[in-house]
């Protein structure tokens, strides 16, 4: 009679011990690699929605130079812009309004408007423009938490390099539905995407991933 081979409880023991390493070291890999496939395509998929909607826009109203980015200087409200030129063409909004300056008081800031799109992405549309003179950017900060605008352009909280984003709309610059990013030299020492920039100061973030090619590159500061 045949007698049969098996494996000894030994052996069985040092096979799981080798699978348990072996997924130790390649499952944080493998999740990284994930999350930064999920973080460009909320990026993208946002700046989808958001292109279709001024293409709308575009059409009903003229170019973005056309637009009425109202005559301010020195204040940032962007209320206007974002109730006329893009909330009515953005389909399924869960909230819009004044953004909340605190989620426990319920306080709002009456000069930044703020939506949350369907997919889940927070936007906090608020104007700039050079010291002095009429604001003529529209900065469309995103976040993939939902705090309803609590958080300004670079306040503590945010993270540029993994859940937060930024779009551009200069009325000077800006051709048909093609968004902008924010594009000061990608070495600037303030807001550059790298390790030794605080996150949420990281603002150029978005800007290298579209010149990688919708891609998180190994430089990325993830």
């Amino acid at each position: 009679m045949k007698k049969k081979n098996a494996f000894t409880l030994a052996e069985v023991l040092i096979t799981l011990g080798i699978i348990g390493i072996v997924a130790a070291m390649t499952l944080p890999s493998l999740v990284n690699k994930y999350q930064k496939t999920v973080f460009v395509n909320q990026i993208r998929t946002t700046n989808t929605i958001l292109q279709e909607a001024m293409s709308m826009a575009v059409a009903d109203y003229g170019e973005v130079r056309d637009w009425d980015f109202g005559n301010q200087v020195g204040t940032h409200d962007a209320t206007i812009v974002a109730s006329k030129y893009f909330v009515p063409y953005l389909k399924k909004i869960k909230e819009a309004g004044y953004c909340k300056k605190n989620l426990q008081t319920g306080n709002v800031d009456k000069t930044s408007y703020c939506i949350t799109l369907a997919n889940g992405i927070n936007i906090r549309f608020m104007l700039d423009g050079a010291f002095g003179e009429v604001q003529s950017s529209l900065y469309l900060i995103c976040s993939t938490k939902n705090d309803h605008g609590a958080l300004s352009l670079s306040e503590l909280g945010r993270n540029y390099s993994r859940t937060d984003f930024i779009f551009k709309v200069n009325m000077n610059s800006t051709k048909g539905n093609r968004l902008g990013y924010f594009d000061w030299s990608m070495e600037h020492p303030l807001y550059n995407c790298s390790d030794n920039i605080l996150p949420e100061k990281r603002l150029l973030c978005t800007a290298k991933i579209v010149k990688d090619g919708w891609t998180i590159r190994d430089d990325f500061p993830w």
